[in-house]
């Protein structure tokens, strides 16, 4: 049985910057940015990316206006979304980049290369070089996963935990 068109048809951002009165979303990083912006940055991207599919994309941004922008737009490019955090030391950054086994690996410029100089993480982007796309692709359905999160570890080595779409959104 096929699933409902995902929130992301309709992207979240978009629904609120259409909203009366809701302008900005976020505050951060020195910069404001508004629902508005925050579509576009996530659209661009998802355009950058490509359809994915499903498949796993890593990445590794400052939080605030650029993490949330490179989160929606692998969402947006059907990617299963795979945040890594600067806090992560090199062994944690490596292991969670070997077990999730992205297709991509995308950093925000200062991040670049402290993710590059983990062993065994090859090939990643820097945001602000992805080449522009062409037309946004099929959003994933509501069930399809959406973001791979990490347990703490507490009983061993940190386990992915995968959400749908429809989770994302509630």
């Amino acid at each position: 049985m096929a699933h409902p068109a995902s929130p992301t048809s309709s992207p979240l951002p978009r629904r609120l910057a259409a909203a009366p009165g809701a302008k900005l979303a976020l505050a951060g990083a020195g910069e404001l940015v508004s629902y508005g912006d925050l579509a576009d940055r996530a659209e661009a991207l998802a355009r950058a990316l490509g359809g994915l599919a499903g498949a796993p994309v890593a990445f590794l941004a400052e939080p605030g206006p650029a993490h949330l922008a490179i989160l929606l737009g692998v969402l947006r490019a059907g990617g299963l979304a795979v945040p890594l955090s600067p806090l992560h030391t090199r062994p944690e950054l490596e292991y969670l980049v070997a077990n999730a086994a992205p297709v991509r690996i995308l950093a925000t410029p200062s991040l670049r290369a402290s993710l590059a100089a983990a062993a065994g993480v090859r090939g990643v982007e820097v945001i602000d070089a992805l080449a522009a796309g062409g037309a946004l692709p099929e959003p994933p359905d509501a069930g399809a996963p959406a973001i791979m999160l990490y347990t703490s570890g507490t009983t061993g080595r940190p386990k992915g935990v995968r959400l749908s779409h429809a989770a994302v959104a509630a």
